[in-house]
């Protein structure tokens, strides 16, 4: 009796899949200076927590200080406690101050020492879960630089119980200038999971008009990524934005902006799998509710961590 009713239940499982399948986690990249005009809507998915609050705002110097605005830690309880009270997690964003300090640290390793004290220090006294390394704009020549540091830092984060994630640009149909510093494959062993920044697409240093992002792209980039991160490290970053051009001149949309538009222009769908519009002088893109459905159906068939949103209010 007791094994038929194991049966029957293995078989009812088996036919009603979502009683049981784990919610894929949702990430949100928040600008910190934003953080409190946003609405209860812009910090919501699905009418639920997002998984991770990604908050802009602290700068790594080249000496190894950060700089951390005086609100930021305030601004973060008041507007989110109710997220982390519910389970969401808070990583800080750090970004190089400049080109100039990146490259500095990178190539001090007395500089990696105060950073790593000051940042777990931080982390800890504040309960955040981890950090987002975004640091960007470096040539290729500093990457093995990057995989040295990531190395050193990286044990003491896993000893502390925390995330060390980066920011990665798509290593491929993408300009070389941009993702040369990201080795995708020398960073890989010394991170707790990428985001890869699936956007872009057509960016201003193309210097062509296309969409903000492609579903084939997305699909070509993340199975060259999973040649060296297992599933569960990886992060589809994906826009709540998009672009409009007016002859060659580009211009960012949000969501909601590009939304409005539908309803005075004749959408239709993209290759690419945005909806757009063209006329003898605007070429329109909108990131639209199919489009969103479709990166979710290939984060669920590779089984990656989540999707990463860039960025609440947009």
């Amino acid at each position: 009796m007791e094994k038929i009713k194991r049966i029957f239940i293995i078989i009812f499982l088996a036919l009603h899949p979502a009683l049981y399948a784990k919610e894929a986690k949702n990430w949100i990249y928040v600008v910190f200076n934003t953080l409190d005009k946003l609405k209860l809507s812009d910090l919501q998915y699905n009418l639920k927590p997002y998984s991770i609050y990604c908050i802009t705002g602290l700068k790594l110097k080249a000496n190894g200080s950060i700089f951390i605005p005086i609100s930021y830690v305030s601004m973060i309880k008041k507007k989110l406690d109710s997220k982390i009270k519910a389970g969401s997690k808070i990583y800080p964003m750090i970004i190089f101050a400049s080109s100039r300090e990146g490259k500095a640290f990178l190539k001090n390793k007395n500089s990696w020492l105060l950073f790593k004290q000051n940042i777990i220090t931080f982390l800890i006294q504040n309960s955040f879960s981890g950090i987002h390394l975004d640091f960007e704009h470096l040539p290729s020549g500093y990457s093995t630089d990057y995989k040295d540091f990531l190395k050193y830092l990286y044990p003491e984060f896993l000893k502390n119980q925390l995330n060390l994630n980066l920011a990665i640009y798509p290593p491929l149909d993408f300009p070389s200038k941009k993702n040369g510093f990201h080795d995708i494959q020398k960073l890989s062993p010394y991170t707790s999971g990428i985001i890869l920044m699936l956007y872009d697409y057509y960016g201003p240093f193309t210097r062509k008009k296309g969409p903000v992002s492609s579903l084939s792209w997305i699909r070509k980039n993340l199975s060259y990524s999973l040649r060296y991160l297992s599933s569960k490290k990886i992060w589809l970053g994906s826009p709540l934005y998009s672009y409009s051009y007016k002859g060659y001149k580009r211009s960012i949309l949000s969501q909601k902006q590009s939304a409005k538009l539908l309803k005075k222009y004749p959408f239709k769908r993209h290759s690419s799998g945005l909806l757009f519009y063209q006329d003898k002088e605007n070429l329109i893109f909108h990131p639209d509710n199919f489009f969103k459905s479709k990166t979710l159906e290939i984060q669920k068939e590779l089984d990656l961590a989540g999707i990463a949103y860039w960025r609440a209010g947009f």
